[in-house]
């Protein structure tokens, strides 16, 4: 077994210019994978989860860490499930701009953190700074890298505190169990799925050096892993951010998915087209966010080849790593083996044992993961380099093969709005409310406060209104119930005019329609009218 403790990376470029120069192209491929948003953070990215995080950095910037005044107004919306690091990176540049401008420069930095921080452990295993360039280059540009870029979740870019937990777990003495022990807390704070990878991937590396390493890496996981359940344990078991019973959305990829990007493609044409249009008009509504599911499981062609080779040839230093790949493949497949998406084969894999604990049992999205597999085929391709050169070489393929064929949109998709002249059709101060609160998913009410600038009050009460919506193409309209505000609030709904259903009620003569560009603002003054049975808000 090889003494990890003996390694030293080689002198090639080792100093200060490596690693600026090692910093400089992650950042760069960083910019690259989240544009246009890194090009223009002022733009609104269209997934369900930016305006939360965005709402959450402006929150703790004015002094709430617990909660989220313009949401669910006057109680405010519990911050949890959120990337605790990034949030704290984000009140720091809230300081210089807009809390939206704030969330995408963090992603951004973080990602580019990410790409040093493999770096880093390419170099604990000796490889010199061509094979940490390329290790680096794999990891930001990976499929699975830009699937969770495109769905908002930018907390599964853990690759900086993994990194650190595996650098640990190579180490002996005081100082490397501390290293290990704060990757481990700060990839569970980051997210509880990556403290699951991290844990995988430095108990294996652990493990392989004997059982004292092993012993002390598992002590650290589980010593962190005690404040991070404290802090998500109220989301597991009581409510998440929106007050509402937390429901698991299973994505627990089959084994064919691992190499054929099935779900959610977009054409290369398509995405080229994408550069040249710019971002499109903002889409709110009915049909925002997208409810598209992407395929969270797909590899990537060249990470596979390369790190598979790179496997076979990278000796004893990259083996425990390749053996971490494989569990953290394992359990990304969930709880049974499924070739395909056409039924499960009966086969139960490791993550099965999760469904005996209560908040592991929550925990169902186990394509995230997959983080831990692209990590060590990245670090074997960084091996590959040292002795084959073309491997460098072969890398911008990794970056062409991301961009163009993962099973997700890119560029991310964005939007433009003139916000000054949204927030010019609300009233100065003061919350408003949004109709129709039943139809519209949580993620719309996120986004309308941030870019409204208003608090938005609570999305149901004892009290409904009975309205219409007629879907365009749909006769008879389908009835829906919509809370009304309080009284004297405005009510706002905000719609897309390509693709939101028509609006019928009573009352449609008397609203006022203002629109900016394909976003209309429809106000209305409420009052309390007293009706029989109980009071009953009515339009004035």
């Amino acid at each position: 077994m090889p003494d990890f403790e003996a390694e030293r990376p080689p002198g090639e470029a080792s100093g200060w210019r490596g690693w600026l120069m090692l910093a400089a192209l992650s950042l760069f491929l960083a910019i690259v994978v989240r544009w246009p948003l890194s090009v223009q953070p002022s733009l609104f990215p269209l997934d369900g989860n930016s305006g939360l995080h965005a709402l959450a950095i402006d929150a703790a910037y004015h002094g709430s860490w617990s909660r989220i005044p313009s949401l669910l107004w006057p109680e405010g919306a519990p911050i949890r499930l959120l990337a605790v690091p990034s949030l704290v990176i984000g009140v720091v540049f809230r300081t210089l701009c807009e809390p939206g401008t704030a969330l995408e420069l963090t992603r951004t930095v973080w990602l580019a953190a990410g790409g040093v921080g493999v770096a880093g452990l390419a170099a604990r295993l000796g490889q010199g700074l061509r094979g940490r360039a390329v290790a680096a280059t794999l990891c930001i540009v990976s499929p699975i890298t830009l699937t969770e870029a495109a769905g908002g979740r930018h907390e599964q870019h853990a690759y900086l505190p993994i990194a650190l937990a595996v650098i640990g777990a190579l180490g002996a003495g005081r100082a490397s169990w501390a290293l290990g022990f704060a990757g481990l807390l700060l990839a569970g704070f980051t997210s509880p799925y990556q403290l699951v990878t991290a844990a995988a991937l430095a108990l294996t590396v652990a493990a392989w050096r004997g059982w004292r390493p092993a012993g002390a890496t598992l002590l650290a996981a589980v010593l962190a892993g005690i404040p991070v359940s404290v802090y998500y344990a109220p989301a597991v078991v009581a409510e998440t951010m929106f007050g509402q019973p937390m429901t698991a959305t299973p994505a627990q990829p089959a084994l064919l998915q691992l190499v054929a990007p099935l779900a959610g493609h977009v054409s290369a044409g398509a995405r080229l087209a994408s550069l040249r249009t710019g971002p499109i008009d903002l889409a709110i509504g009915a049909c925002w966010p997208p409810m598209a599911v992407y395929n969270i499981a797909f590899l990537g062609w060249v990470c596979l080849a390369l790190g598979l080779a790179g496997g076979l040839a990278g000796g004893a230093r990259i083996r425990p790593l390749v053996l971490g790949g494989l569990l953290c493949t394992l359990l990304g497949l969930g709880n049974e083996l499924r070739l395909s998406d056409s039924g499960g084969t009966g086969v139960p894999l490791p993550w099965a044992l999760a469904q005996l604990f209560p908040g592991l049992r929550s925990m169902q999205s186990t394509g995230r993961f997959l983080v831990g597999a692209t990590i060590p085929l990245a670090l074997a391709a960084g091996a590959l380099a040292h002795r084959w050169r073309a491997t460098a070489l072969l890398a911008p393929l990794a970056l062409v093969e991301g961009l163009f064929f993962a099973p997700s949109p890119w560029p991310l998709p964005a939007a433009s709005i003139d916000v000054a002249s949204l927030r010019a059709l609300l009233p100065a101060t003061g919350p408003v409310a949004v109709w129709p609160a039943p139809g519209l998913p949580p993620s719309t009410y996120a986004l309308m406060a941030l870019v409204g600038g208003r608090p938005i009050a609570g999305t149901a009460t004892e009290h409904f209104r009975p309205v219409t919506v007629a879907p365009v193409g749909v006769t008879p309209p389908a009835p829906i119930a919509s809370a009304p505000a309080p009284t004297g609030m405005p009510v706002i709904y905000v719609q897309n005019q390509q693709c939101a259903p028509l609006l019928q009620w009573r009352d449609r003569d008397r609203l006022r329609d203002r629109c900016v560009g394909h976003v209309c603002v429809h106000l209305v003054e409420v009052k309390t009218t007293p009706r029989p049975g109980g009071p009953r808000s009515a339009p004035r």
